[in-house]
């Protein structure tokens, strides 16, 4: 199989270790880097030449840059789509809600690549051929330093972007109630210094529809991860409650299983993490992820897009315009 990726360059955090690993299990890999211009003049990074040689043509490129080009990107008959944003679509505190159906009804690609389990299968209701890539992380960066785990809990990222409003309001409650650090880092030597200092990671990805990229990266760094409980990726993932993940359902049971978890023997809390760290690098590492990527790639795709009917969103028009925009 032969497969051309249009990614961006220096994108933080980046999928380059992915791809450096997805290049083990096809025939020919040709990665494309642009930039955000670039992005939006695909017609001039995929030739016809290109279209006609490689069997799929992936895109990893926003949908705000893609849209504007349905037309070109219609045409090209092997069109994957890998996307990591389409959670928003089913989410009513983004500015995105019902905009990315919408977007994939414009593009038609012959497959769509989702990082989370049950958004494949909203997405795949609207008769697209969506599957689940879960996310990972990057292990040549990450790892568990065996360092003193000096912090109880904490969890380390930013919390003032607008689609974070749920997880922002959930960290300062708990942080105001118990001792919870809200932290954050400037490289990635102290991103994963710090998390290897951490005990108890908490996870504030309510409301999500599935686990965010620093779910994993905490358990590959040896934290007990303390995350909202998502049925379906949960039993996708192998997320098992005080076996490998602590699970909650809202602010106060993350309240109440934050303080289980200090009552517990260290031992204990040795053994979740000791699993989950195990769970991360059989899993969720990236060159691990990369053989489920080409298996994903490898099936014939369909020759029409069957999508049905428009997702019933409100203000798609307004919502289109303003991403052309931006």
């Amino acid at each position: 199989m032969k497969v051309l990726a249009v990614i961006y360059a220096n994108r933080v955090p980046n999928n380059d270790r992915l791809y450096e690993g997805l290049a083990e299990h096809v025939e020919t890999l040709d990665v494309r880097r642009v930039s955000g211009a670039q992005a939006r003049r695909l017609d001039e990074v995929i030739s016809r030449a290109d279209i006609l040689q490689f069997d799929r043509i992936v895109l990893e490129i926003r949908a705000k840059h893609a849209l504007g080009q349905a037309r070109f990107l219609r045409t090209i008959p092997q069109l994957v789509l890998f996307e990591e944003d389409t959670w928003q679509n089913y989410v009513g505190f983004t500015k995105n809600q019902g905009l990315f159906v919408h977007y994939y009804r414009a593009v038609q690609p012959k497959r769509i690549i989702h990082s989370g389990f049950a958004v494949a299968q909203k997405t795949r209701a609207f008769g697209f051929d969506s599957v689940c890539l879960p996310k990972g992380y990057d292990g040549s960066h990450l790892w568990n330093e065996h360092r003193e785990r000096d912090i109880p809990a904490a969890f380390v990222g930013r919390i003032a972007h607008d689609n974070y409003g749920t997880r922002k309001a959930l960290l300062e409650t708990v942080a105001a109630e118990r001792q919870v650090a809200l932290l954050r880092t400037e490289t990635p030597e102290e991103y994963r210094q710090t998390l290897s200092r951490i005990r108890v990671f908490v996870s504030a990805d309510v409301g999500f529809g599935e686990h965010m990229i620093k779910n994993f990266e905490a358990l590959a760094c040896g934290c007990v991860l303390l995350a909202h409980h998502q049925p379906v990726d949960d039993a996708a993932l192998g997320f098992r409650h005080m076996e490998n993940v602590v699970l909650y359902e809202g602010t106060q049971d993350c309240i109440h299983q934050l303080d289980a978890l200090t009552a517990m023997p260290g031992a204990t809390l040795d053994r979740i993490s000791a699993a989950g760290e195990a769970l991360a690098q059989a899993h969720h590492e990236h060159l691990v992820l990369a053989r489920r990527f080409a298996d994903l790639l490898a099936p014939p795709l369909a020759t029409t897009c069957e999508a049905r009917l428009p997702y019933p969103g409100t203000g798609l028009l307004q919502k289109l315009r303003r991403a052309l925009r931006h």
